[in-house]
């Protein structure tokens, strides 16, 4: 009776040194994302210290190196990831990113392979490709690659994103159009190109409803509202179209940009409505 209580305390004691562990790393895993980088690493190093094939830890620690922008001790933190699960698929998709920041795109290109053999998860790694493509200057491998990817994931957004940009990359506005009208629900970003394909393909209307979609949450207001502005001004809503420009301003948008095409509502407004009307030669006579 005595040797199973003894039995049992210790393997109570075994659990709660796992789940001690455990939490430590949950805490850690919080503190990076919250961006409390320093007191993740401490964390991370001392769980190494006890368990070199932590793959929770070494993960941490090469994330961490990424989001510092230390891009060649990032690679080689995941390389060290690798060592322990080689065929985990965000290992391999880091340490190919971290590789192209760091060697440039044709050094990740060249190692693709290595992580092809490695994992089962080929759509990632053909997208991957495909903006390594983009990144070292040749589109039309690009568009192959993601070809590739969106026949094996056809619903993902950020490919779809991808592809348009492949297609403006290669002079085609109108392949481009579509693709970036799938993306659009996926961030500012994608819906902004929307709107700047359908502008060039006059499709004023339809560009001013993309770019308010992207105004919520975008980065660059100014250079949003600045293009809204224009296309608004190509829609015929002359008023719209300087409520836009003022707000570019606002955002420190240099007014020069627009200044032609604000005095061409300016001018379209002047029987209409009077108070955005420019004086005429007789008020502004003392």
């Amino acid at each position: 009776m005595r040797l199973c209580w003894l039995l049992g305390i210790g393997l109570l004691a075994g659990c709660s040194g796992l789940s001690v562990q455990q939490r430590q790393l949950h805490g850690a895993d919080d503190a990076r994302a919250a961006g409390r980088l320093g007191e993740a690493l401490q964390v991370y190093w001392r769980v190494l210290r006890d368990d070199p094939e932590s793959s929770q830890a070494l993960a941490g620690v090469a994330r961490v190196a990424e989001t510092q922008a230390r891009w060649q001790r990032a690679s080689e933190l995941y390389a060290d990831w690798l060592q322990v699960e080689p065929e985990n698929l965000r290992a391999n998709l880091g340490w190919l990113r971290c590789t192209a920041q760091a060697r440039g795109a044709e050094a990740a290109l060249a190692l693709l392979p290595t992580a092809r053999d490695r994992t089962d998860e080929p759509a990632a790694l053909w997208a991957l490709q495909a903006r390594l493509e983009l990144a070292a200057g040749r589109p039309a491998q690009a568009r192959a690659a993601c070809q590739q990817a969106l026949s094996l994931e056809d619903e993902w957004l950020d490919l779809h994103f991808l592809m348009a940009r492949i297609e403006v990359a290669l002079g085609n506005p109108r392949a481009a159009q579509p693709f970036a009208a799938t993306a659009a629900a996926l961030s500012s970003e994608a819906a902004q190109l929307h709107g700047e394909l359908l502008l060039a393909l006059e499709r004023y209307p339809d560009a001013c409803k993309a770019f308010e979609q992207a105004l919520p949450g975008t980065d660059s207001p100014g250079e949003v509202w600045l293009a809204l502005g224009r296309a608004r001004a190509a829609a015929g809503k002359p008023k719209e179209c300087l409520t836009a420009f003022w707000q570019a301003e606002a955002y420190g948008q240099d007014p020069e940009q627009w200044r032609e095409s604000a005095l061409a509502a300016l001018e379209s407004l002047r029987h209409e409505l009077p108070e955005y009307a420019r004086p005429s030669s007789a008020q502004e006579a003392p």
